[in-house]
């Protein structure tokens, strides 16, 4: 598969004649001029069927604006709105813009735009030659997306091409500042552009001073070459935000590149079924052995299951296990349940009395029906415990109370207070609280 592709560059002051490179895996295997007309024959010969293009026309329009949009899916129209407010174009013109910021309805955009009569001779060439174009642009923003990938800091970028001399001010792959002007060959560069803060593109790429171009260099691009041509090498670089193709027409190609893939992909799957089915022809007894074989190893697997499988007994044996196991851990640990008790009994307070039974004893001693031994056994284990407290406590009534209160407070933490009586005897000097409680014995 050809995977080589034709960069195309036109000034279209003189779109007759145009600059073209032909590029394989990053490096420029041909660079030369050419008419208009014989692009279509460049790319025939070459079995080329996609194409990119850089377009300088000195009617290109580049700002960054501060749009106000309280709907963002209207953002399009707003930004065009802007451009017109400026009356930059006496004629049809293609914007395309990109957001840099973004706050409540405040919106921070890039814009670029060029006349349609530029992108429309593209476009017109492209479809009577049956070309996939995959990327329009305008030269600005092939010099700024190439400066951007060399420096992250704010940069002048001057290319000079064919009398013509192009300054950019670039932050962050955003033109903030256009100026274009006549250039004589030998004519004097202001010194306030030269050195640190400046990159020189084109026919004065020999002036550059310490500029770091690795990053260049990683992505196996030869680095001097890309500073000379930017206008080639910065269609590598293409902002999809800033590529001028017609929607209609980008997806009518990535519909015919979807087609092509999609028949490749029938085409192999076709091939790879037919030998599939012949190789199972040709081998069909060697296959069917195979699975004698297989069929075989899986019965005798199936018998070693089945004498490894535990006979009903074991099974009941290891349920009964497993619940006494569970029954096991909801009994309550008598030592960390007083240990816990004790813990928050109050001072000046005693515990007199406590009594603990299981909550499924006392419910079975309340029910008088006649039942049989087989019933009672079948009754679910709960695992929580009825706890009956005694409390003495010394001090004034409005201490024991307070003291009673704080008691059950904490002793709610952990369990169910079930009804509660609180007695005062002023002679003694001395409150006593009863308490019940429903206990999980997990808990302890």
């Amino acid at each position: 598969m050809n995977n080589s592709k034709i960069f195309v560059f036109a000034d279209m002051n003189n779109i007759k004649h145009m600059e073209y490179s032909i590029i394989s895996n990053k490096k420029v295997i041909k660079t030369d001029f050419c008419k208009f007309a014989d692009l279509y024959k460049i790319t025939a010969d070459n079995n080329l069927t996609s194409i990119r293009f850089s377009l300088f026309s000195e009617l290109s329009y580049f700002e960054t604006g501060r749009l106000t949009v309280h709907n963002k899916k209207f953002i399009a129209v707003v930004a065009k709105k802007f451009v017109d407010e400026r009356s930059v174009f006496a004629e049809p013109y293609v914007l395309r813009y990109k957001i840099i910021e973004e706050e409540n309805d405040k919106f921070v955009t890039a814009l670029s735009a060029m006349p349609q009569t530029d992108i429309n001779e593209i476009f017109s060439f492209a479809y009577n030659n049956s070309l996939i174009v995959e990327a329009v642009t305008s030269v600005e923003r092939t010099i700024a997306d190439i400066t951007k990938y060399i420096t992250d800091k704010p940069t002048t970028a001057i290319w000079v091409k064919n009398g013509v001399q192009l300054m950019l001010d670039v932050n962050d792959g955003r033109i903030t500042s256009r100026k274009v002007a006549k250039y004589d060959e030998g004519e004097f560069i202001d010194a306030a552009f030269l050195g640190g803060g400046s990159i020189f593109f084109g026919e004065l790429a020999d002036k550059n001073n310490n500029i770091n171009l690795d990053k260049l260099r990683k992505l196996g691009f030869n680095a001097e070459e890309a500073l000379k041509c930017p206008e080639i090498y910065g269609l590598f670089f293409n902002d999809k935000n800033f590529n001028f193709l017609d929607n209609d027409y980008t997806y009518k190609v990535n519909s015919y590149k979807f087609s092509k893939l999609a028949f490749l992909i029938a085409v192999v799957l076709s091939f790879v079924l037919i030998l599939a089915s012949a190789d199972k022809f040709l081998h069909f007894e060697q296959v069917h052995k195979q699975f004698i074989k297989k069929r075989d190893m899986l019965i005798s697997k199936e018998e070693d299951i089945k004498n490894k499988i535990p006979d009903q007994k074991e099974i009941n044996t290891l349920f009964a296990v497993s619940k006494l196991k569970e029954k096991i851990n909801q009994e309550l640990n008598l030592g960390n349940f007083l240990t816990w008790l004790t813990n928050i009994v109050p001072p000046n307070a005693i515990i007199s009395n406590i009594n603990i039974i299981p909550e499924s004893a006392a419910t079975q001693a309340q029910d008088t029906r006649n039942i049989d031994m087989k019933e009672k056994a079948q009754k679910v284990y709960t695992g929580k415990f009825i706890v009956k407290i005694n409390l003495s406590i010394r001090g004034n009534y409005k201490i024991s109370e307070q003291k009673a209160l704080a008691f059950i407070k904490n002793v709610s933490k952990k369990s169910e207070p079930h009804g509660n009586t609180f007695v005062y005897t002023k002679k003694n000097n001395k409150a006593q609280l009863s308490a019940v409680l429903i206990v999980n014995g997990r808990d302890f």
